[in-house]
């Protein structure tokens, strides 16, 4: 059932019914097991990415100085295993590329979590992938025309013939964290794809698209190297699996999504939202917020002013849309 919602006083009452829901004490139990989890990570963070080994493409890895790395990509794609992948703060990684659509993979394949408390920048895309876990701290931060940090794994194949799947590595619940702040050129894109995820810091994709996607298995889909869409093909145990932001993410004129919906429309899990969602429109690009779980737990601000909000939940058994709001809900 569709519901159009004119006014910013029915919204408020649409939310308030959702905000009731008696999930909200198990959806905050979830929360805080997963931040004890992420207090368990090393507190020992290597300056740099440790152990490089380039396994597919082209790319040069150099260490000018002791708190600073160099990788000079030259073919599109390229595939670098680490045995860790961490930057402390003060340290700065820098990615060279051929173009700002060119991606580098970079797969930790040892035991530890990624720390990024220092700065990640390249002209191109860089994608991490630690089936450990992952966290951008408050000093940390990332700037690139396109991140994506996943917990699930993709295969070398298939990442360079453009079939971008990926699926846990284990049953295991790992984490994707942000404190920092993740920046993208206008028209970018942000991917974080873990069975958990949380967003404290900023998100920032003008023109772009942010994906928070919890699951066990996604597939992102690319047109003229524009992602066009991310799908959760399997969400996993729904009592294990939740996307939460109570920062900022921001991507005015274009895309923000945090969702736990599978390929065959079944919501899974908790999304909540108590931060900022901003996706206004921008001249003829209308921004566009979806919220997609089982439970949906809308207590912040979502603005898209000029654009569309879409909130699909299992709570209520309905899709409520909301269409081009003037204000904050």
């Amino acid at each position: 059932m569709n519901i159009k919602v004119k006014n910013k006083k029915t919204a408020q009452k649409a939310m308030m019914r959702a905000n009731s829901s008696p999930i909200t004490h198990y959806a905050s139990r979830i929360m805080s097991l997963a931040l004890c989890a992420l207090m368990l990570f090393s507190q020992t963070v290597w300056a740099l990415p440790q152990g490089g080994d380039v396994v597919a493409g082209s790319s040069t890895i150099s260490q000018p100085n002791p708190t600073t790395m160099h990788i000079n990509q030259t073919t599109d794609k390229s595939i670098i295993n680490w045995q860790s992948y961490s930057i402390a703060a003060g340290g700065k990684v820098q990615y060279f590329q051929p173009s700002s659509s060119s991606v580098s993979l970079n797969r930790v394949i040892g035991a530890d979590p990624s720390h990024i408390y220092g700065l990640l920048t390249a002209n191109g895309r860089v994608w991490v992938v630690n089936p450990n876990g992952l966290l951008v701290g408050p000093t940390g931060k990332i700037e690139t025309a396109g991140f994506l940090a996943s917990t699930l794994n993709i295969g070398n194949e298939d990442f360079m013939s453009g079939k971008y799947v990926f699926q846990a590595v284990s049953g295991g619940l790992s984490s994707i964290s942000n404190l920092g702040t993740i920046t993208t050129q206008d028209g970018g894109y942000v991917v974080l794809a873990a069975p958990s995820i949380t967003n404290k810091g900023a998100i920032i994709a003008r023109l772009g698209k942010v994906h928070l996607a919890s699951g066990d298995e996604a597939t992102l889909n690319f047109a003229s190297n524009d992602l066009i869409s991310l799908v959760v093909n399997k969400a996993g145990d729904n009592g294990s699996i939740f996307n939460s932001n109570s920062g900022s993410i921001k991507a005015d004129g274009g895309l923000i999504a945090l969702t736990i919906k599978q390929a065959d429309n079944a919501l899974k899990g908790i999304v909540n939202n108590t931060g900022i969602i901003q996706a206004r429109g921008i001249n003829e690009a209308n921004g566009v917020i979806r919220l997609e779980a089982a439970n949906v737990l809308q207590q912040g601000t979502v603005d898209a002013k000029g654009g569309n909000i879409e909130i699909h939940d299992r709570d209520t058994c309905q899709k409520r849309l909301f269409w081009r709001w003037q204000d904050n809900c």
